[in-house]
This record gives C-alpha cells, sequence and structure tokens, in this order.
C-alpha cells in the first residue's frame, strides 16, 4: 500500500519570530494585523496580534470560528551582546523552544506537533539538488528561470548580507548545480543508453 505523503511546511501559514523582532513587533504592548501574501503581492489571510509581557497573542478566524491563542515567547542571550527571540510550542506536552509557528487544522503549533516535513523530505532523490539549487537562488534574489546565473550576480554583494555569508552562500550554490548537472547528465546518458538497447533488439 502506498504510504500516504504528510503535510509539508511549504504549503502551511508560517509565522517567523524572526520577522516580528526585525518588525519591532515584541515590544510591550505591540498590535496589529499580521498577513500573509501570495507571489502576486495578494493578501491571502491574516490574524490580529498583540504582545505584552512575553505573550504573544493571535486572533483570527478559522471555519467560521473566532479563536485566540497565546503563545509564550522567551529569549536566550547571543555570543554577541543583545538575544535571540523563540517561541515556545503550545501543544500538549511539546513545550519546544522555535523560531516558526505553523497554522493547521486551527491553531499554530511547531512542526513536530503538526507532523510536517519539508517538500524536499518527499520528492524524488533526483530532484533534491535542483531543489536545493532553486532555494538558495531565492535566498540570494537571483532568477530561477534561467540554467546559469549570470556572472555579474555571483560577484555583487547584496547590501543586506555580510560578504562573508554571501561568498559562502553562492558556493554552496554552485555546489547544488554541480550535482544537477551531474544528475541531468547521468540522466540523459540512461536514457541514450535505453534507446540504443532498445534499437539493437
Amino acid at each position: 500500500m502506498k504510504k500516504d505523503k504528510k503535510r509539508t511546511v511549504e504549503h502551511c501559514l508560517v509565522i517567523d519570530i524572526g520577522s516580528l523582532a526585525r518588525a519591532n513587533i515584541l515590544s510591550n504592548d505591540c498590535h496589529g494585523t499580521w498577513v500573509w501574501r501570495d507571489d502576486d503581492n495578494a493578501v491571502t489571510s491574516s490574524a490580529e496580534y498583540q504582545h505584552n509581557q512575553g505573550i504573544f497573542t493571535l486572533r483570527f478566524a478559522s471555519n467560521d470560528q473566532n479563536k485566540v491563542q497565546n503563545i509564550r515567547i522567551s529569549t536566550t542571550p547571543c555570543n554577541y551582546g543583545n538575544h535571540r527571540y523563540w517561541f515556545t510550542c503550545p501543544g500538549e506536552n511539546c513545550g519546544r523552544r522555535i523560531a516558526k509557528i505553523y497554522f493547521v487544522d486551527g491553531q499554530f503549533l511547531c512542526r513536530h506537533c503538526h507532523k510536517l516535513n519539508y517538500l524536499i523530505q518527499q520528492c524524488s532523490k533526483r530532484y533534491v539538488a535542483q531543489l536545493n539549487m532553486q532555494r538558495m537562488r531565492i535566498k540570494l534574489g537571483w532568477p530561477l528561470d534561467h540554467d546559469q546565473v549570470p556572472f555579474i550576480k555571483k560577484i555583487n554583494k547584496p547590501l543586506n548580507k555580510h560578504h562573508k555569508t554571501f561568498r559562502a552562500m553562492v558556493d554552496k550554490h554552485d555546489e547544488y548545480e554541480r550535482q544537477h548537472n551531474a544528475t541531468t547528465m547521468a540522466l540523459f546518458n540512461a536514457f541514450i543508453d535505453r534507446l540504443d538497447r532498445f534499437k539493437e533488439s
């Protein structure tokens, strides 16, 4: 019997605590509306939020019901001063310290409580390198519709990235690209071999 695929994090609404911190939402008594947008920048979903004394409160509608969910927020010190924020998963018997919460079945929990996989865990091995390469291009802001990334983009560092971080990301992309090209060539050669055998039979 074929095993059913799990839901993936890529297909869920997600709140990243890093995004909240960068938007200065984690100051006391901060409130507003958090929105999710599609690829055309159109709003697809929204939730009202409020943060006060380490409690992040979400108010949203699900299945025609108004819901309220309280999620505790904690901090840990960073090596170079300041601190890092974390959600504490409100799932039953969980309490994991996490950076992202996902919306499934009417509540925001960690991916473990929702039993979510990453898309890459479900795709065929032949597509893993290609998927990793494309994800790295998205992070770097590079086009997906080109077989080869223009060289100029590999040397022009974005303003929001440290040079060392940018160089490491480019090297990782290039390695994924080499793996993808090798897989493509191996599949092509295997196809040619099968075609030759078919002609000989």
